[in-house]
């Protein structure tokens, strides 16, 4: 089933859902669709390669661009191009709050420099680098933006920039992408 196909099934799907519709998707069409996105809960484990590093990871269909917890963050010039270096904190039990290890120095290419905006903060502009990761069957490089965050609950956050095309979210669940 194309993508196409399966957007338009899932338009309908959610237009039944909210008027109600007597016209469901069928068996078949529902197995087809559960095939072709990988189901996803609120919060999933994320491994960061080739470190493996695995970290609890909150998803977020609000955000545009995934975030990672990132340490020591320094931008630089490479060959005229611009790099940026940063730590990683260790995760414990996939966490990574203050006073956490941190690992080697890594380097990578400046893909963008991010402005984010905060409620109830100044906004920021942050760097952004492309990191291979594996969320269940998916395993592919996607761009996470760099800041501290340790002081939250979660030291990875998934935005929409992975989720499109790749998952289908179910805020009931957690952690359901390991399962399959």
């Amino acid at each position: 089933m194309q993508k196409k196909q399966i957007g338009s099934l899932l338009m309908v799907a959610s237009l039944c859902c909210l008027v109600g519709c007597q016209t469901t998707p069928s068996k078949t069409q529902i197995r087809e669709l559960n095939t072709a996105f990988q189901q996803i809960g609120q919060t999933e484990f994320v491994t960061i390669l080739p470190q493996k590093l695995r970290y609890r990871a909150r998803i977020d269909t609000g955000a545009t661009t995934c975030s990672i917890s990132a340490l020591d963050i320094e931008r630089f010039e490479r060959d005229g191009k611009k790099w940026v270096r940063f730590r990683f904190p260790v995760p414990q039990d996939g966490k990574a709050g203050e006073g956490a290890k941190k690992t080697d120095i890594q380097e990578y290419p400046l893909t963008r420099e991010v402005p984010i905006k905060r409620h109830g903060g100044p906004d920021q502009i942050r760097p952004a680098v492309k990191l291979q990761m594996q969320l269940g069957s998916f395993n592919g490089r996607v761009e996470f933006t760099l800041t501290d965050r340790s002081k939250y609950e979660y030291p990875v956050l998934i935005g929409r920039n992975m989720l499109e095309g790749n998952a289908v979210v179910d805020v009931s669940k957690s952690y359901v992408a390991e399962e399959e």
